[in-house]
């Protein structure tokens, strides 16, 4: 009898464990979600301290921060480590020379007031809607030295030092996978 009821419990479980992933995975709810919650926006910034049109971009990421949810990493090109992280920065990402203000979210980099004016705010709505974005790409931590120069490229992606995005890593794995998606 002790057998047939560590069975049952055994069983019991498993379905409970499995219940809870279907509910989990959201394909067992009916009923219309609520509106979703933005997700948070990170961007990159480079600004001088002396630049007017920095100044200008600086308080329209101010006035985003009020209304979307927006992290910023900022910094001051003034100071040697930051001047060389867009230096490496422009390298990976971009075959356009890089100018001050600079502004990176998600996979957009906007350059200049008038450009950055026109789009901020477009490219962040959209991306909170989506769910947010992660910082962009930054290269290596600080004070770690990289093994690549700026023309190394990537066999499998193609890209000078950039991590794939993931529409590529969704179709590789679906390549991996075959049949079973």
């Amino acid at each position: 009898m002790s057998s047939t009821r560590s069975v049952f419990f055994v069983l019991l479980g498993l379905a409970i464990a499995l219940m809870q992933a279907f509910a989990a995975s959201g394909f067992a709810e009916t009923r219309p979600r609520a509106k979703e919650k933005a997700g948070k926006v990170w961007l990159v910034y480079f600004f001088a301290s002396d630049c007017e049109k920095c100044g200008h971009v600086k308080m329209l990421i101010e006035a985003l921060k009020a209304s979307y949810p927006v992290r910023v990493k900022a910094f001051d090109v003034d100071r040697k480590p930051n001047y060389e992280l867009m230096q490496r920065l422009q390298a990976i990402h971009s075959k356009r020379r890089f100018a001050v203000p600079l502004v990176m979210l998600g996979e957009t980099i906007l350059m200049g007031e008038a450009e950055i004016s026109a789009k901020l705010e477009s490219a962040v709505r959209k991306l909170a809607k989506s769910g947010g974005a992660q910082a962009p790409y930054l290269g290596n931590a600080a004070g770690e030295r990289s093994v690549e120069t700026a023309d190394t490229r990537c066999r499998k992606c193609d890209q000078r030092g950039r991590p794939p995005d993931i529409a590529n890593e969704l179709k590789r794995i679906r390549g991996i996978l075959g049949g079973w998606l």
